[in-house]
């Protein structure tokens, strides 16, 4: 399998193919992981250390809205992801296998595909969670058997983790892809999905250390694009003498766009990527070969 070939294909297609980048923007919001409260909390008595706890109550009521409208935007971000993957996933099928795109076709398929990528990500969610409170109540029980019987557990529940992190992730992606192009149930799309990775286990574990290193890459590269537009801003803002606060907040108002426009081509390549190596399983292009010459006959000569 050519890799460079699929990375190649993701980034011309993302910049080819500019309206992409508004299902880019908001495509990976539910593919991010996963984080659960218990509702166990614990009390801690600050008044021993001579701390005013009153203060904990003034911040607690100013960051309380924050924290619930914060929770709602990622729950509308995430709604927003079973309708932008799906259609970006479309638009990709579309542009590289000789389809017609068009914006409002691939978003109508978004569209119907909502419930179907809800569901698959309610079911990732429940197996991944279940899955890691089950190792982490393993490694609990070991820890209190001894301390050297808990080492060691740790030396076969972190390979394991990590394996089953490669697998559900690549199964989770590679089913999402299966439901919008051959249209088939949450159930199908999760079947395809494990016979795509169990008959090409090194070549997915190859793809999803490039999509890990293209994540870090380009996540660095959006951070440094932001830090050239943002931290000049807010310089000039700490030099008129308006404190850290309104300085953050003006290099963030500022370099939103930049942040947007960044994303949605960034969400646009790692989403393409996934999408291309799925049609790289089912259809592998083959090699180019040249074929030699026919040696001439001496024998008449």
């Amino acid at each position: 399998m050519e890799y460079g070939k699929i990375v190649s294909k993701s980034f011309n297609v993302a910049w080819n193919y500019k309206s992409l980048w508004i299902f880019g923007l908001f495509a990976g919001a539910g593919s991010s992981g996963f984080n659960w409260n218990t509702g166990e909390t614990e009390q801690l008595d600050f008044s021993s250390f001579g701390f005013d706890t009153s203060v904990l109550a003034d911040i607690y009521h100013i960051l309380a809205p924050l924290l619930i409208w914060f929770g709602l935007l990622l729950l509308a971000l995430i709604c927003l992801s079973f309708i932008a993957a799906p259609a970006l996933i479309d638009a990709v099928n579309r542009i590289t296998r000789g389809g017609t795109y068009r914006f409002s076709d691939s978003f109508s398929v978004g569209l119907d595909n909502f419930l179907k990528f809800a569901g698959l990500w309610i079911v990732f969610s429940f197996v991944m969670i279940v899955g890691c409170l089950l190792t982490f109540l393993i490694g609990l029980i070991c820890f209190e058997l001894h301390w050297t019987i808990g080492l060691a557990s740790l030396l076969i529940l972190i390979p394991f983790g990590i394996c089953a992190v490669v697998m559900g992730s690549s199964i989770y992606c590679l089913a999402q892809r299966a439901i919008v192009v051959r249209k088939v149930s949450i159930g199908d799309g999760l079947a395809e999905g494990v016979t795509l990775f169990t008959n090409n286990i090194g070549k997915n574990v190859v793809m999803f250390l490039i999509y890990i290193g293209l994540l870090i890459g380009l996540g660095i590269g959006e951070a440094i694009i932001w830090a050239i537009f943002g931290i000049p801003i807010a310089a000039i803002i700490l030099a008129a003498g308006f404190g850290i606060a309104a300085a953050f907040v003006a290099a963030f108002v500022m370099g939103l766009p930049i942040s947007l426009i960044v994303g949605g081509f960034v969400g646009t390549v790692l989403t393409n990527l996934y999408t291309i190596f799925y049609f790289e399983l089912l259809e592998p292009s083959q090699p180019t070969t040249t074929t030699a010459p026919p040696a001439p006959d001496l024998a008449g000569a």
